[in-house]
């Protein structure tokens, strides 16, 4: 009986905490989707925004964006029951089959980690993330097709692809982790 009692507490405390990382999370996308409205604006009135490196800003920019929300997925997946593996085969699927947490990590890792990939003999962990952007329609190698900012795109494609966008994805899957 007194595991019980312990554990209910436990849990709201949990889900409190998930509920902080996910205003967080808002926060963070609006900050994130303001400074990309303006660098999407400089982007159309500009001749030849790739000269200018608008488009490597915008890609940066959209990388910054997809850790954000992979903060958001591990933490909260820490007050889950399951693995961070596990969790991230939860909640909405994309049109292609992956869900959408999965293709979010991928986005994320791939702009975190694409520096250090040899591209000719891609290790295991790095042929995952590649796979999973071209499971998205992302042309993910190493020849500058700006793959995070496109994935942005793809992954919300009939919506404004901006972060805030995204949120509800992620707050759905959230929920599915809790139920």
């Amino acid at each position: 009986m007194r595991q019980v009692e312990a554990a209910v507490p436990l849990m709201k405390i949990s889900q409190t905490l998930a509920l902080h990382e996910t205003q967080m999370l808002r926060d963070a996308a609006e900050l994130v989707d303001e400074r990309l409205a303006r660098l999407n604006r400089d982007i159309r009135g500009c001749e030849d925004p790739d000269s200018r490196g608008l488009l490597d800003a915008w890609e940066y920019l959209t990388g910054f964006g997809f850790v954000a929300c992979q903060t958001f997925l591990t933490a909260t997946s820490n007050y889950g029951k399951r693995s961070r593996y596990e969790a991230l085969e939860l909640g909405p699927r994309h049109v292609c089959g992956e869900t959408m947490a999965a293709l979010v990590d991928a986005a994320a890792n791939h702009w975190k980690h694409h520096t250090e990939w040899d591209y000719q003999n891609l290790h295991k962990r790095a042929r995952s993330i590649i796979t999973r952007l071209e499971r998205l329609g992302v042309v993910a190698n190493d020849f500058g097709h700006y793959p995070v900012g496109t994935a942005h795109v793809k992954l919300l494609a009939s919506r404004e692809a901006t972060f805030g966008n995204l949120v509800p994805f992620l707050e759905r899957w959230r929920d599915e982790l809790w139920g």
